[in-house]
């Protein structure tokens, strides 16, 4: 049994509760050096850069207070409904990279917008083209910018996302464009993602899910079991697929991080987290013009 909060009529019927442990969405603690399965002798996107200023780039991607305090009160106003999904017609094993739009990995600097990047990949799915997470960055409602933000707060946004990749790592006003994609409705799960995950996969496409990847600073794309992270998720990924032992998860750290900018986290397990966090999906967007 899990808890399922969802948007069917987000326009007629207000915003959704959003767990407050999910607001954690970005990568926040520093990394020690490790030397252990998924990371042993990894030379990656971190692995040239000095402890010192991988704590400093660490450090500012941490997730505002402010955020947290905002959260807190929005749930004391809003209410959510319950509903079960029902499976049916779920392959053993998926890679959406294979049956549909998944972008290319970009890398999001120093600035904390793991956030607004995890989204992106769940609208561009439905639209078959990338969408400005420059716009998303600067326009989501509730958000802070490089200080952070919750993924299912960008499907909130009642403007449209240009159909056109733009990102220069800072926050600017929002410019608000009346013809690009534009989500309707979402799905958002706060506990029991991984019995979930396949089905929201199959149904609606890559899903946003909230992850701990603090200890995985030279990851090199081996499948990371729980002893490998912790489960504080505090980051924001794009789950793609699965097969039947591990999840199939696109990060925003660049090509050079992982296996080309991807990892692979043990299925049924907890592993960084990934079951009791935060998971949300866009399930229809529609294209205005």
């Amino acid at each position: 049994m899990f808890t399922l909060l969802i948007r069917p009529f987000k326009d007629q019927f207000g915003v959704t509760e959003i767990p407050a442990r999910a607001e954690r969405s970005c990568l926040i603690e520093p990394a020690a050096e490790y030397s252990f399965g998924a990371c042993e002798s990894g030379v990656e996107h971190f692995s040239r850069v000095t402890e010192y200023k991988y704590m400093h780039i660490i450090k500012k991607m941490n997730f505002s207070i402010q955020a947290l305090q905002l959260l807190s009160i929005f749930n004391q106003k809003k209410k959510h409904s319950s509903r079960y999904l029902v499976y049916k017609n779920i392959p053993d094993q998926l890679d959406l990279r294979e049956t549909g739009f998944v972008g290319p990995v970009h890398n999001q600097g120093m600035c904390n917008a793991c956030w607004a990047f995890s989204a992106a990949g769940s609208i561009e799915y439905h639209v078959g083209k990338q969408v400005s997470v420059q716009n998303i960055l600067d326009c989501s409602p509730d958000t802070y910018g490089c200080g952070g933000g919750l993924m299912g707060h960008v499907f909130e946004y009642y403007d449209a996302f240009p159909l056109e990749y733009e990102y220069d790592g800072e926050k600017h006003k929002c410019m608000p464009h009346h013809s690009g994609a534009h989500v309707k409705n979402y799905i958002a799960l706060e506990d029991d993602i991984e019995n979930n995950l396949p089905f929201l996969l199959a149904q609606f496409g890559p899903v946003a899910v909230g992850v701990d990847f603090h200890r995985l600073r030279k990851y090199r794309g081996l499948v990371v079991e729980p002893s490998d992270c912790d489960t504080n998720a505090h980051h924001a990924a794009l789950a793609v697929g699965y097969t039947r032992n591990y999840w199939i998860i696109k990060n925003s750290m660049g090509v050079n991080w992982g296996d080309g900018g991807y990892a692979y986290l043990s299925r049924g397990k907890n592993a960084c987290g990934i079951d009791s966090t935060y998971a949300t999906v866009a399930t229809v967007v529609e294209l205005k013009s």
